[in-house]
Parts: structure tokens; sequence; C-alpha cells
């Protein structure tokens, strides 16, 4: 028997469903019920608002787990004896200590791509927020409350002509930059794996550094980058400094609060170098954001940006299918261990 550990929310109703269609696939939504299990069967343990800290205690009974951003320590893997598989529903496993679930032979999947469209359609929806301006609730509440102010109170921006800078350039930055072309917004990118050819290919213009890219006329940049050791703090003071020869720059970032430094923001807060920013993450990492006194406007969620049902579904399925394909057929997919081999024993 496998007992899989679902640890972060996944669509109630795409379990349920595939509960019916798949032979000894079991679903508890509370604890795990005393009787006799086959071999075979595939036991699901859905506990959602399960601490970190109770992974590190009850890991040790399960051969799967199932997370989203919630942290997977290197206590909580030394701890889990039975361990074979770990999947991140999403695509970002820095909050996974990889290097050790390797050492300890577990397997490491993500399900890249899921949540690219609801990401990219929440970026934009911020974009629009703090470039367009169009005060669309104000006076939405002021005619509802027969007190409409003259029109000109209510003057905003169009996203034609503004200059959109994004960080990184994978399926979230790809969908932000097909629906900013669609507004007419010229499009220019940093990433290290896109040649100018490839950017062609997709309309937009291509920086050779990060330095060029936040050296443009920018009237927005967008973060899309994983967190790791080299991009941890990315926007530093240094960087920040690139920005400041042209001023009022909106920053949005729905990919790590980490990329960016509080303090090197706070202070091109200062110097108006940034006007806005929003920032979607773990609302544990949101307080040295929220602690910065600016009266400058910011938008601050916790993580929010991929909360579609589509989203859902779609991490909820393919994580389903890639514990199944892993168990029953000893096929890996989107594996993350560098090297990692395939050698499973229930």
């Amino acid at each position: 028997m496998v007992r899989v550990l679902i640890a972060e929310s996944l669509d109630i109703e795409t379990l349920e469903s595939i509960e019916e269609t798949e032979p000894d696939l079991f679903i508890h939504f509370n604890e795990f019920k005393e009787s006799v299990y086959t071999r075979n069967q595939i036991h699901l343990h859905y506990w959602p608002d399960i601490t970190p800290q109770q992974i590190e205690q009850s890991i040790s009974d399960y051969h799967a787990l199932i997370v989203r951003p919630k942290i997977v320590s290197t206590k909580a893997i030394q701890a889990a004896q039975q361990l074979k598989l770990i999947i991140r529903g999403g695509a970002g496993v820095n909050s996974i200590d990889v290097h050790s679930a390797s050492q300890h032979g577990i397997c490491v999947e993500n399900t890249p791509g899921q949540n690219s469209i609801s990401t990219a359609e929440y970026t934009f929806a911020l974009m629009m927020k703090l470039a367009a301006r169009r005060n669309i609730d104000k006076a939405a509440q002021q005619v509802n409350a027969r007190k409409p102010q003259p029109v000109d109170l209510f003057y905003g921006n169009e996203l034609a002509g503004q200059h959109l800078g994004l960080v990184g350039f994978g399926n979230v930055a790809q969908a932000v930059a097909k629906r900013a072309l669609a507004f007419d917004m010229p499009v220019k990118v940093y990433s290290r794996s896109l040649t100018p050819n490839r950017a062609q290919s997709f309309g937009v213009e291509c920086a050779e550094s990060l330095e060029e890219l936040l050296y443009s006329d920018l009237h927005i940049l967008s973060l899309h980058i994983p967190l790791s050791e080299d991009t941890h703090y990315l926007m530093n003071k240094e960087s920040f400094g690139w920005l400041s020869h042209h001023e009022n720059t909106i920053l949005i970032n729905t990919a790590r609060p980490q990329l960016i430094d509080p303090q090197a923001l706070a202070d091109a807060l200062e110097s108006d170098t940034i006007e806005s920013y929003a920032i979607d993450g773990d609302f544990e990492l949101l307080t040295p954001f929220l602690n910065i006194d600016s009266p400058k406007q910011r938008i601050l969620t916790h993580h929010i940006a991929d909360c579609t049902q589509e989203a859902q579904t779609k991490i909820t399925v393919n994580a389903i299918h890639q514990l199944l394909a892993f168990f029953r057929n000893h096929e890996v997919i989107n594996v993350v261990n560098p090297g990692f081999k395939h050698n499973i024993r229930i």
C-alpha cells in the first residue's frame, strides 16, 4: 500500500472525480481509517492545513508528499524513512531541500506551466490597477451613492505605448508578453536563455543583461524568475540604481518576494525611482514590505496569483497523474533532481 500526504490545497471536486475513475485509489479527508489494505492500493490523506513542523513529525508514515509552496525542510526529509516522491504543485521548488532529497533517494517533481495563465492574468490585473489607474471602483461607488463627481477627477492612463520590461521569459512571462503586445505595449526582456532570434519570434526585444534592461526607458518592470542564490535580492541597491536615471517606474513581482531587497525598495520609493509596486507571495515573507513607510501606492497579496479554478484543476490533475505514473509505472515526469535515477521499492 502507498500512503500519500497531500499537505496543501488541491481541488477537492477534481480529487473526488479522479477517485471515482481510478481503481485502488482512495482519498481520506480526515485521518486514515483503520482497515486492511491491499498492496496495490494508493491512499491519499488530504491535510491541507498541516504546518511544516507537523510535516516533520508525521512524514515518516508516508511514501509520497504533495505540496504547493509549503516548506519541506531538511529535517522533514531526514525523518522521511519511507518517502520516495515529493510533488510540487507548481513550478518553483525553492521551498524544498532538493539536495537533501537527492541524498536520501527521494524523487522531486514539479508541475510546470499549469498555473501560468492564471499568474499572467493576475500580473496583468496588477498592471491595469497600477499603470492604467482607471478608478473604476471609486466611480461606481459614487454613482451607486447618486453622487457622481466631475469626470476630470477620474483620468487614468492608456497602457498602449507604455514600455514593459520582463525579467525572465518562462511560461508566465511569455503569457504576460502576449497580452501586453495585444495592448500595443513595447516589451523588452532579459533572460539568460533568450536569444535575439527567439525574442523576435515572440515580438519582443532582447536585452543582453539585466543592467541593459533596467537602463531602458521602462514604465513597468515585472519579475518572473525562480528564486535561487543568484536571484535572491536581484533587485538591490545596485539594480535600483540602474533604474534611477528615469523616474516613476512601476514594479510588479508575482514570482517570489525574496527577489527584492526591502531596504533598497524603500530607498527607491524615497528617491522616486519607483512610483508604485505590487508583490504577491507567502504572507510571512511580506512583513518587510509591510514595514516600509511610504505614501506611494502598493499592493501586497498573500500568494493568490494562481488562485483560479482552472489553475487548481490543472495542477490537481497533473499532480495525481504524476503520482500514479511513479508508483504504478515506475515513470518519472518533470523530475528536478539532477541525475535522479528511479529506484522504487515499497
